[in-house]
């Protein structure tokens, strides 16, 4: 197994009693290698709600769960972690109610050592009413629009407020807003006639309710130890049950045997046959071919390479028996980058963010790819001369982009043409590995269409040199571009018959469109060049017409550069996959491959 070609793959068809998968199961997925064959698409409705429930305890413990074995039936899974979620959130909402009913007595005592004549004049000042609970929203806003101190509690289908006013205005205009609101007077179903035996009854409830709280939280207490305690079975189980749905997809199950088949790596095959062995189980394996896309591929798991692996599973995943251009595309991605993006200064600043994802676990899979980015904006902004885009600081060891425009185009054009190149060669050895002899000569970038957009390439340029006479150059081109014809007709003919074949062969004419256009369409990168040092520059522009110094100068430009490395390198880092994805791996990468995904718990 390496980084450019997947593993050796084995497929494995297994015969096993019904009786007897129960205990062969776990084993299988705690090997973790068996990729089953699907033959159907796996159930995960059921066992995605208790993932829900997995993640919502997470989420409420702040804690990632490991998973331990203790196997369990789905049945009991079922009911304890959804039981335990309810109870929960039970426990969580009568704790709200509480911690509010605690808030609303400690206002009151507030409110009652702030007014001590309040107990001897609150039997006259004392309301309660009833409101429907759909103007619940609008006795709020007057209770805060008139100053009251209020609260309520939820009675079958109304509210019941409790409010307390000092002034008798207020009073009356309450009476008046609670009868607009359908509200009715609740003062005859109130025990305290007298402000101090509410008063009394305020402490009486407070001490008690603290003393319910305090019983209560011990009771939440060791309701959460018990379920951080179990949870590491309950994660288990839930990857478990979605490994058996997965395995469920691919089984032929009989009255009394079942037969299932997957692929093994190369790597895993001799453990995977102990296993097989151990259980008595009848098996048979072979080694597949290669350019199959329902074989899954398994590469060499790279951590400088991984975010580009990323990047391309973008695009796709290689067929088994093909080779992985993460390399490759590693490569051109960075050069296409630090070209758009050439800047010392700007360089640095991805390169310093990517040494400091390396001390961050969340982020330190992504360092590579800022360490290399950045490195290759820096190397650009040395040839270039440019650092923050400043172009006076230093001097470039290649030249200035503004002052040599048609090097600037012609380096483009010729990155244009390696890249489509490049995607022909590989596109013609990747159909050599298929043993396509046919398809890797008259392949839309087979060989002839290689030879065809070489010689587009070579011949005008010999003659723009002086190299080759305009006339000869001329009817070499005319010449070899009939030959190329005349060739592809004739076999596309003998494979397609007369009229696909004719057909097929005038595509040649197409060609020279779509060469042109493949070409041409890094043009872009000699224009993203531009743009990215116009608008670094702009910033001195700013600071001299302004005529600002100092301070004030020094702010500008590191917001402007900051600016200029978001949208700038967002835009070039989008610019640089385009140019990989569509005109580069459109050439050779066949992107249908499966991923290998064992069953594993």
């Amino acid at each position: 197994m390496n980084i450019t070609f997947s593993e050796k793959m084995y497929k494995f068809l297994i015969v096993a009693a019904n009786d007897k998968l129960p205990f062969i199961l776990p084993d299988i997925m705690k090997s973790g290698s068996l990729h089953i064959e699907k033959r159907t698409k796996p159930e995960f409705s059921d066992i995605a709600k208790l993932e829900e429930t997995l993640k919502f305890f997470e989420k409420e413990f702040d804690t990632k769960f490991p998973r331990e074995e203790k196997l369990m039936s789905f049945e009991e899974l079922n009911k304890k972690l959804t039981s335990n979620e309810t109870k929960y959130r039970l426990f969580m909402e009568s704790r709200e109610r509480l911690n509010r009913r605690a808030a609303i007595i400690n206002n009151y005592t507030a409110f009652f050592e702030m007014y001590p004549q309040t107990p001897e004049v609150l039997s006259e000042k004392q309301l309660f009413f009833t409101i429907p609970l759909e103007h619940v929203t609008l006795m709020n806003e007057y209770i805060d629009k008139y100053g009251l101190l209020g609260t309520y509690e939820e009675f079958k289908d109304s509210a019941v407020y409790f409010l307390i006013t000092l002034e008798r205005t207020s009073r009356n205009i309450i009476y008046d807003i609670v009868k607009e609101l359908n509200g009715n007077h609740f003062f005859e179903m109130v025990k305290f006639k007298r402000g101090a035996d509410l008063f009394e009854a305020l402490e009486n409830k407070k001490w008690g309710l603290l003393e319910g709280m305090r019983n209560f939280n011990l009771r939440v207490k060791h309701f959460v130890e018990k379920i951080k305690e179990d949870m590491p079975h309950y994660k288990f189980n839930v990857r478990f049950y979605r490994e058996v749905d997965k395995f469920k997809a691919g089984v032929f199950e009989g009255d009394y045997v079942s037969i299932f088949s997957g692929w093994i790596p190369e790597s895993k095959s001799t453990d995977f046959k102990k296993i097989l062995t151990d259980h008595n189980l009848y098996y048979e394996f072979y080694e597949e071919e290669k350019g199959n896309a329902n074989i899954p591929v398994r590469f060499s798991p790279s951590s400088i390479l991984g975010p580009f692996n990323m990047l391309v599973a973008q695009y796709g995943n290689p067929r088994y028996g093909y080779f992985n251009p993460v390399i490759i595309f590693a490569v051109i991605y960075c050069f296409l980058f630090g070209f758009m993006f050439g800047d010392l200064g700007h360089g640095s600043v991805l390169m310093t963010f990517g040494i400091l994802m390396l001390f961050s676990p969340n982020y330190k899979k992504f360092a590579s790819l800022m360490l290399f980015l950045g490195g290759s904006s820096m190397i650009f902004g040395l040839l270039f001369g440019s650092l923050f885009g400043n172009e006076e600081v230093m001097k470039p060891l290649l030249f200035r982009p503004y002052h040599q425009l048609y090097f600037i185009l012609f380096g483009a054009i010729a990155a244009g043409v390696i890249v489509n190149i490049l995607g022909a060669l590989l596109n013609i050895i990747q159909k050599f590995i298929k043993k396509d002899i046919y398809e890797m000569f008259f392949d839309e970038w087979g060989i002839i269409a290689l030879v065809f957009y070489l010689q587009l390439i070579v011949i005008p340029l010999l003659i723009w040199r002086g190299i080759l006479p305009k006339g000869f150059g001329v009817k070499l081109l005319i010449f070899l571009t009939v030959g190329e014809l005349m060739i592809k007709v004739f076999f596309n003919v003998r494979r397609e018959g007369l009229e696909k074949g004719l057909t097929q062969g005038m595509l040649v004419f197409i060609w020279f469109i779509e060469f042109l256009s493949n070409t041409v369409s890094f043009i872009r990168v000699a224009a993203f060049l531009l743009a990215h040092v116009a608008l670094s520059s702009a910033s001195f522009l700013i600071i001299e017409g302004m005529e600002l110094k100092g301070f004030s100068a020094i702010v500008l430009l590191v917001f402007w550069n900051i600016f200029v490395i978001l949208l700038e390198g967002l835009v070039v880092f989008i610019q640089s996959m385009r140019l990989t994805f569509y005109e580069f791996f459109s050439k050779f990468f066949t992107a249908d491959g499966a991923n290998y995904d064992p069953l594993k718990i």
